[in-house]
């Protein structure tokens, strides 16, 4: 029988049928309005589903106005690292400075916390700042700074300095580059030097800074807002007194990209060469993964749900709901939880067709964490599948908003089917009663 029929004429029934049943639990829905037919009411929620772990080839990560840095070290995930590459420009010229009356103290970059973080807090971090060797524009002929793209800088680090993040107490991070370089630009401005004068030169001088973790100590992902800036210190001995001034160069208006990646050989997800592949479960403990800035993104399928219609082809869908339980050790992984997830659905080859008709909404069990699980109304894929001629190779994929998608480091781990608190997709459907 043609689905679509059947819904139209039973859609009457159908709401009714609904009010019906939320005052009453008994299976027999209808008789007392319909003299020739009857409904029943039945539950199916032992169906198969198969979870994948999806890679994208490459996320655009340029002018999203953060700067993410940070290692994490997960057995799921891997060794994933995140390095900020930004650029400098001159605010002014500094050719008012001469080496004969002005005395440089310092030059520092300053970063400032834009509240983001994916991790421990607590633990020391440590940070490394190198000097980039080429120039920080888009590669070929992208217009955008991917993910993947890389950009050689000098071996030796111009700085190191480790440090416990602060990204609520509102509070700059301030680390001190090599004084040395400090007295190099006075020079070049007593000198009257272009690379001081103009930006142009200037960022032929020097080409910008990357950001790197120190693996050795970094646990979190922190976000920094793109306003970093270049101070260089000075006292000025020609008037009295003698105070503390400093210029400043900015990154405002110029490029700026985050490098994120992960050490092969790190995990199982090295099998993924390109956004076709999908990795099933079963390889990654029992877990799917999500994780914004790398990509990662959860395939689901429902190999077994035409079966339903060997049963019965005179059935309506009522609701069907997919609820999966992510992977929670501690209160933190708890409270970094997304609220919610976005949903699509996707061809074969995990190409977008359509995005759902809602999100994947999480409820928190703040006590326990053991009944902490997303919920997603998955009733228009579930019809889909039903109503095609033929069995459909289209998946659903579970992914990270687009907002934090490339702007972050958040991670979801998510459940199979055959874990301790499986996934379960519970479809409520009415059939006609013969």
């Amino acid at each position: 029988m043609d689905m679509s029929k059947v819904k139209l004429r039973w859609y009457p029934i159908f709401l009714m049928s609904i009010l019906y049943w939320a005052c009453n639990p008994p299976t027999e829905v209808g008789a007392s309005f319909f003299e020739e037919e009857s409904f029943e009411v039945h539950l199916v929620d032992s169906m198969q589903l198969l979870s994948y772990t999806l890679q994208a080839d490459s996320l655009p990560t340029g002018q999203l106005n953060r700067l993410l840095v940070g290692y994490k070290n997960d057995p799921q995930l891997g060794q994933v690292s995140a390095e900020a590459h930004l650029q400098f420009g001159l605010d002014e010229s500094l050719e008012a400075l001469d080496h004969r009356f002005d005395l440089v103290d310092s030059i520092t970059l300053v970063l400032h916390y834009d509240n983001y973080f994916f991790g421990d807090t607590n633990a020391l971090q440590g940070l490394y700042l190198y000097q980039l060797t080429e120039e920080l524009t888009p590669k070929a002929d992208n217009f955008d700074f991917y993910n993947s793209d890389d950009y050689t800088h000098e071996r030796e680090p111009l700085a190191h300095q480790t440090f416990y993040p602060h990204p609520f107490r509102g509070q700059a991070l301030e680390l001190r580059l090599p004084d040395q370089w400090g007295k190099e630009l006075l020079e070049l401005a007593s000198e009257g030097a272009e690379e001081v004068t103009e930006n142009a030169k200037f960022q032929d001088y020097f080409p910008g800074l990357i950001l790197q973790p120190d693996t050795t100590l970094s646990t979190i992902f922190l976000g920094f807002s793109a306003d970093a800036e270049l101070r260089l210190y000075y006292r000025n001995t020609r008037t009295l007194p003698i105070n503390q001034s400093y210029f400043t160069f900015s990154m405002a208006d110029w490029n700026y990209y985050n490098q994120i990646k992960r050490v092969p050989g790190s995990a199982a997800l090295d099998s993924l060469q390109n956004g076709e592949d999908k990795l099933l479960s079963n390889y990654t403990d029992q877990q799917s993964l999500i994780q914004g800035g790398m990509g990662l993104s959860t395939r689901i399928e429902f190999p077994s749900i035409r079966r339903l219609l060997e049963q019965s082809k005179d059935f309506l869908v009522n609701r069907a709901i997919l609820r999966f339980y992510p992977f929670v050790e501690t209160g933190d992984e708890l409270a970094q939880l997304p609220a919610q997830l976005s949903a699509y659905w996707v061809d074969e080859d995990n190409k977008v067709v359509q995005e759902a008709s809602g999100f994947a909404f999480l409820q928190k069990d703040e006590e326990f964490r053991r009944d902490t699980y997303y919920e997603l109304d998955v009733t228009d894929f579930v019809e889909l599948q039903l109503a095609s001629e033929q069995f459909s190779d289209y998946g659903l994929m579970l992914a990270l908003t687009p907002e934090d998608v490339n702007g972050s480091l958040h991670s979801v781990k998510i459940y199979n089917d055959e874990a301790v608190t499986p996934m379960r997709l519970a479809i409520y459907y009415l059939s006609i009663k013969e």
